[in-house]
């Protein structure tokens, strides 16, 4: 709960997003584990990465949830046909 609250109020903070991919992974949670991982990857310029933890991500976690829809604007705002 602390590292949600840290990531709440501070989204950047790449090192609690880190540690909750960690205790996600070993509680089972791949899918939010790897959301995690996808969004530390987009924020430090690793797109392929991103994109690949992300398509992950939308496979693990339940259709339509809030994570669902992070995952998919990983994938949509990194496409190279994306016009901003």
């Amino acid at each position: 709960k602390d590292l949600q609250f840290v990531i709440q109020q501070e989204p950047n903070n790449l090192l609690a997003r880190h540690y909750l991919a960690i205790y996600y992974e070993k509680k089972g949670l791949i899918g939010q584990s790897h959301l995690n991982t996808a969004i530390i990857s987009l924020y430090s310029g690793r797109i392929k990465e991103a994109r690949r933890m992300a398509a992950s991500a939308m496979k693990l976690l339940p259709n339509k949830s809030p994570d669902w829809y992070k995952a998919s604007d990983i994938l949509e705002t990194t496409n190279k046909d994306a016009h901003f």
